[in-house]
């Protein structure tokens, strides 16, 4: 599930309050979706598959902000302004199971990026695929 929203921010708390411009349902974390290219913001909520025992390291590439979150935890959060796409990881031991898992991103002005990966036990790092991905 996600939540799109238009305006100007600067952090990923500063549209928590915010009334969403739509709302709706994705395959995975795509931000294709928007309406217009700068100053806006997602919110993506659902769970995720974990099909076998192990650490997974989450990777969060994004221009200008957001924060990735695995069963309550955040794992990354990356807030502010930024001319350029930073990725930040973080690890996490799972059994196999299904996690809520939440994407926050928001994009200011200039580079559109928010890409989101990972990796685990028997694979390299790829992008989330939608098979594990629901709600």
């Amino acid at each position: 599930k996600y939540s799109y929203y238009e305006g100007v921010y600067r952090s990923i708390w500063d549209f928590e309050k915010e009334v969403p411009v739509k709302t709706g349902i994705v395959p995975s974390f795509d931000i294709s979706g928007l309406l217009r290219n700068e100053w806006i913001a997602f919110d993506f909520e659902g769970y995720i598959k974990i099909t076998r025992d192990g650490i997974y390291t989450f990777y969060m590439n994004a221009n200008d902000g957001g924060q990735l979150s695995v069963n309550g935890k955040e794992l990354v959060e990356s807030d502010g302004r930024k001319s350029f796409a930073f990725e930040q990881q973080s690890a996490l031991a799972l059994k196999a199971g299904n996690y809520p898992i939440r994407v926050k991103y928001f994009q200011c002005s200039d580079l559109k990026t928010m890409e989101i990966s990972w990796s685990g036990p028997g694979f390299r790092k790829t992008i989330i695929p939608t098979n594990v991905l629901f709600h």
